[in-house]
């Protein structure tokens, strides 16, 4: 199955709605940026400050992410759920995390806008990108009737 995705750029987009408990019962809205260059999807800065995520709730991770803003602590929010648009239907593609990494907003960082794709959750789409278009598509299977990447 085909999802959504935007180039722009050079740079490739993908809108996904996140679920998750923490952050109450309405999904969000969010653009992530496809990076292969990032090992582990993230909830960037600015993401995590439109999103309200209580830092005090979430568990720090051992692992900084480090990148053009320099070393910065992550924390894990668990339990997310992103959803897709499929490309040919009105309908949604879901996959699981067990957790996603989240920067936590800092005095003087760089406040990026979008969040990314990394490599962990990319690794389960068949990515293909010829400037001006990309796709994504994945295999599925049905869970309660939805269908989530496998």
């Amino acid at each position: 199955m085909k999802i959504k995705s935007l180039v722009e750029d050079k740079q490739v987009f993908v809108p996904a709605f996140l679920f998750n408990s923490q952050l109450g019962d309405n999904p969000f809205q969010m653009n992530f940026m496809v990076d292969t260059g990032a090992t582990r999807t993230t909830i960037l800065q600015g993401d995590a400050m439109r999103l309200g995520i209580k830092f005090l709730k979430l568990k720090k991770s051992n692992r900084p992410v480090i990148g053009v803003s320099g070393k910065q602590d992550v924390y894990e929010l668990e339990d997310v759920i992103l959803a897709f648009e499929k490309i040919s239907l009105q309908d949604l593609i879901y996959v699981r995390l067990e957790k996603i990494d989240v920067v936590k907003p800092r005095k003087n960082s760089i406040d990026f806008p979008l969040s990314v794709i990394g490599v962990d959750l990319l690794q389960r789409f068949h990515f293909d990108y010829c400037n001006p278009r990309a796709s994504l598509t994945c295999k599925t299977h049905k869970i309660n009737g939805l269908d989530y990447i496998r």
